[in-house]
């Protein structure tokens, strides 16, 4: 066998890497068992590199065990130029294609899924359950606690759990297989392999005293839900909870036990102190409230916001007076357990209670009503005191809605404030009052309408005729309106009204009545009127137009005299001259027409100006064409006159021609109503003859 090795070098780094490939072997080979201790390498070489002989192979039957079962495997080794072979092709093992694909996809799977296994956490903390007892006295007296909290871990090894971020002041700790430590991020709980771990810790808190009492604000770990029972010796207890956690209070025996849930907190203060033995200091309370009284259609509505500074020590309840006509629809606050409302004469009591008691600043939100009886009316501002306080102080506010008409009544007690103006007419009043109690009252009415008129007026002055024609617009708010009166210029009861906001109309005396299609907003219509005039020369009254009722009005009146009249103003009345040309544009948006001479502006109750005519001559100019056609026997005179007629008209022309034709005369031309030959002119009383 050694004749058939290569020399001794050679051999020492054969052996050298069948000794590195075994390993690489057992690696590939799932479930390949390692070789016995009783195989000795010798007979392996000698059956890997050299023949063997019929008695050899007898031999090593009987001396090496059956091969085990997994994947059978030859191995060829060079052991001629061993070193340049392994120094060309690199150092390895192979194996088939096939082992190989089977070897990757196990281990890619095996990969998967530890990947898909991976928790987002290792471990979280599921609950905390803690019961603490107040021990010693004085001083030393403390708060000690004894917590049982469940943890569980997501991963298979190691894991870490956090406790929070806040010390703890721990006493003991019952870990088990667990492990506590302090990182950077506050207590951590080591735990070793994934399930649910029961911890028990135990906590001191220092327990202060004041002159409110006493109090003990503990540091817990982090849980999502947190629970506590605290055993104080003694009775009558009274506790409280710092952010007004509710909680449940009861005997424990001699003790006092309350009992909360907070969470995920991981502070929480806890006071107790009793009345009994003059530890506890009286409450000094000192209000300051701000009412709001709205009157509405019908109601009363009455909000008062009450802010409490609570000094000394804490209080649970509180009372409030409000008058017996009021129903108390609301009452809210933070921490507020009921409240109830007790008849007192002529107040009611409303009773507050809360969950626990409250110091320092605490607000109150109390809602009032009262119903209005028929109109008008006068009601109180309804008066909240606060009892059991210092003093009282605050703010009054009274508005109403635009479709009452309020003003203030009695005021007693309070100061009256500059308010910002509010548009739209609403009533609003701001008082101010430094101690209780005060009165304040309101008389109440429907609001009446507020009513701005336009008006503009064509007035047309014939020699016969006096005719107008208004366009009256009205601008509503505040209330609606059903009619709209209007005061007519004497001497026109004979009127017409028209106009798509116009229902109808009726005329008494001389006021106009009309019925308005639409109630509120803007609405326009129109009126027209006329007289006859006895003599030309007749003075005449301007025409005015009044809106009863209206808050403001602005009128126009233009007027046109017929070119026969002259105008003279003998009274101007409350009339304002203006120019008439600038009322054109006004009349043509009105829908009026009218050649004004004469302009006016007038204002609500105006009295009207008077106008004196006096009738002109007419001032006629003739233009004759004269035409003569003399023929054998006679001569035929033609005259053309163009008659142009000024100021005045005229019912009648007079020619004046010799007497030898004016028998033959013809007269032609439109308009003749009659021809008289034997017409006799005269001049200063004496007849002319005809030349």
């Amino acid at each position: 066998m050694n004749a058939l090795l290569p020399d001794p070098i050679v051999r020492r780094r054969l052996f050298a890497v069948i000794w590195l490939a075994l390993p690489c072997l057992a690696g590939f080979a799932q479930e390949q068992p390692a070789l016995p201790s009783a195989a000795p390498v010798a007979p392996l070489l000698a059956d890997v590199a050299a023949p063997k002989s019929a008695a050899g192979d007898a031999s090593a039957a009987a001396q090496v065990p059956p091969p085990p079962v997994g994947i059978e495997r030859n191995i060829y080794l060079p052991y001629q130029e061993l070193e340049a072979v392994f120094e060309r092709d690199g150092r390895g093992v192979m194996v088939p294609y096939r082992e190989f694909l089977q070897l990757w996809t196990e281990l890619n799977e095996k990969r998967t899924a530890q990947a898909e296994e991976e928790p987002p956490l290792g471990g979280v903390v599921k609950s905390a359950v803690y019961t603490a007892e107040v021990k010693g006295d004085g001083d030393a007296a403390s708060v000690v606690i004894h917590g049982v909290i469940e943890v569980e871990s997501f991963r298979k090894g190691w894991a870490t759990i956090g406790l929070g971020r806040t010390p703890l002041n721990l006493l003991e700790a019952k870990t088990g297989e667990a492990s506590l430590s302090l990182g950077d991020q506050g207590y951590e709980l080591l735990v070793p392999r994934k399930g649910n771990y029961t911890v028990e810790l135990t906590l001191l808190a220092p327990v202060r005293f004041d002159e409110s009492g006493f109090s003990a604000k503990p540091s817990l770990p982090r849980s999502p839900v947190s629970r506590m029972t605290l055993v104080v010796p003694g009775k009558d207890w009274r506790f409280q909870l710092g952010g007004t956690l509710p909680f449940t209070t009861g005997p424990d025996g001699k003790d006092s036990r309350v009992e909360f849930s907070f969470g995920e907190l991981q502070e929480v203060k806890i006071s107790w102190n009793r009345d009994a033995g003059g530890s506890r200091l009286t409450p000094l309370l000192f209000a300051d409230s701000t009412v709001r009284s709205r009157v509405v259609p019908g109601a009363l509505q009455t909000t008062a916001d009450l802010r409490y500074r609570v000094l000394r020590a804490g209080v649970d309840h509180f009372e409030i007076e409000v008058p017996a006509s009021q129903d108390v629809l609301l009452v809210e606050g933070d921490n507020l357990k009921e409240w109830s409302v007790t008849p007192a004469g002529k107040t009611q009591r409303i009773a507050v209670r809360l969950h626990a008691e409250v110091r320092d600043n605490y607000e109150l939100h109390v809602v009032l009503e009262k119903s209005l009886g028929a109109l008008p009316a006068e009601v109180d501002v309804p008066m909240v005191m606060v009892a059991n306080v210092a003093r009282q102080s605050g703010i009054v506010e009274v508005t109403a809605d635009t479709d009452l008409e309020v003003t203030a009544g009695e005021v007693s007690g309070l100061t009256r404030q500059a308010l910002e103006e509010r548009g739209g007419g609403e009533f609003a009043a701001r008082y101010r009052f430094l101690k209780a109690p005060y009165t304040a009252s309101l008389r109440v009415n429907r609001a009446r309408p507020e009513i701005h008129a336009e008006i503009i007026t064509a007035v047309r002055v014939r020699p016969e005729t006096v005719e107008w024609r208004s366009s009256v617009s009205l601008d509503v708010s505040r209330a609606p309106v059903f009619e709209a009166e209007i005061v007519l210029p004497a001497g026109y009861a004979d009127c017409r009204v028209s106009g798509d906001g116009v229902e109808n109309f009726k005329v008494t005396g001389e006021r106009l009545t009309i019925r308005l299609a639409r109630q509120t907003g803007r609405t326009s219509f129109q009126i027209e009127a006329s007289r006859p005039r006895p003599d030309e020369e007749e003075p005449v009254q301007t025409p005015l137009i009044q809106v009863t009722g209206a808050a403001s009005q602005v009128a126009r009146l233009a007027m046109e005299i017929d070119p026969s009249l002259d105008p003279l103003t003998e009274q101007t009345g409350d009339l304002l001259l203006v120019d008439a040309g600038t009322l054109k544009e006004e009349l043509a948006g009105a829908g009026l027409t009218c050649e004004a001479g004469l302009g006016f502006r007038y204002a609500a109750g105006a009295k009207p100006g008077r106008i004196t005519l006096k009738a002109r001559k007419p001032q006629v100019t003739a233009a004759v064409s004269q035409l003569v056609r003399v023929e054998e026997e006679s001569t035929i005179y033609r005259w053309w006159i163009d008659y142009e007629i000024l100021f005045a008209g005229t019912n009648r022309l007079i020619l004046r021609v010799p007497s030898a034709i004016a028998g033959q005369l013809q007269v032609g031309g439109s308009g003749q109503r009659e021809i008289n030959r034997n017409y006799r002119y005269t001049l200063d009383g004496k007849p002319v003859e005809a030349g």
